[in-house]
C-alpha cells in the first residue's frame, strides 16, 4: 500500500516503527517503507517534495525538505518521533530493483 497521507504516516505511529531505504546504485532506484508500507519510491533524483507534491509539501513544511532516501529516512523518523513513536529505526538494505520488477510483473501475468 502506498502512504497518501500525513494522516496515514501519523496511523503508523508505535513502538519499534522501521523506516526501511531500499536502494539499488546500478540503476540509481530507491524505495521509502514506512512499517510496511510505502512513502516513496523512484529515481534517486526524484527524492524531493517537488517530484511529488501534495502532502509531501506539508511534511517538508513541517520537519525540512529532503534531497535523497536517506534524508527523507531521517525526516520520517523525526516526525513519527514527534507523533509518539519510539524506538525508531532507520535501516538501509540493498537491494536488485529489476529482478524485483521482473517478479511483479510474473506475478501478475
Amino acid at each position: 500500500m502506498q502512504i497518501t497521507s500525513l494522516q496515514q504516516l501519523s496511523d503508523l505511529v508505535d513502538d519499534g516503527v522501521t523506516v526501511l531505504v531500499r536502494r539499488d546504485p546500478k540503476v540509481e532506484m530507491a524505495s521509502v517503507i514506512v512499517s510496511g508500507e510505502c512513502f516513496m519510491s523512484g529515481n534517486f533524483w526524484d527524492f524531493k517534495p517537488e517530484c511529488h507534491g501534495g502532502f509531501h509539501y506539508d511534511l517538508a513544511e513541517l520537519h525540512g525538505r529532503w534531497n535523497s532516501a536517506q534524508s527523507l529516512a531521517d525526516i520520517l523518523a523525526t516526525f513519527l518521533t514527534t507523533k509518539g513513536a519510539t524506538n525508531v529505526q532507520v535501516i538501509e538494505e540493498a537491494y536488485d530493483w529489476a529482478a524485483q520488477f521482473r517478479e511483479k510483473n510474473e506475478a501478475m501475468a
